[in-house]
Parts: C-alpha cells; structure tokens; sequence
C-alpha cells in the first residue's frame, strides 16, 4: 500500500483511505442526483436542466464544472434520458 497524503492510499490500483472513502460517497451520490434530474427532465426548462447538473457534479467534483461537460451531459439527457454513471464503488488511481 503506497500512502499518497494522509487519508489516502492507492492499494491494488484503487484508492482507499477515508478521503477516498468520501470521494466515493460523492460520486454514488451524484449518480443518484444524476438518475432523478434524468427522470424529472422533461419537466425542466434547458436552463433549470444545466443548473441541475451543473450543481451534481460541482457537487462531485467540490468545485464549478466545466460548461461544456455540463452542456454535453444536458445533450445526452435530452437526447436519451438519464446518464449512465457507472460507478463501481472503488475508485481507481493511475
């Protein structure tokens, strides 16, 4: 087990530690804002959908996303419903 900073460690290729830990509860919770705003967007206008997931993954990533990443992901619900967010529950580390 390597120790990156206190509260992380990479082991096997994956993260784990408490700070993965809570990067982890992040991201299966911004599936899950990802899965209801998918649900609920028909009733959205365009501008209440991108800050629904503007604010997900700001949410994720604990800073603003980008504005394209948000409009690519807007243009795939509109497109064809809710985001597949597949998350293993492990996070992976290069």
């Amino acid at each position: 087990m390597k120790t990156i900073e206190d509260g992380l460690q990479v082991h096997n290729g994956h993260a784990c530690g408490p700070l993965a830990d809570a990067a982890a509860r992040r991201a299966e919770r911004t599936g899950a804002r990802l899965d209801e705003i998918g649900e609920r967007a028909g009733t959205l206008t365009d501008a209440e959908l991108f800050a629904a997931v503007a604010d997900a993954l700001r949410h994720f990533t604990q800073r603003a996303p980008r504005a394209g990443q948000v409009q690519a992901l807007v243009r795939q619900i509109r497109q064809s419903g809710p985001v597949a967010w597949d998350f293993t529950g492990r996070l992976p580390c290069a």
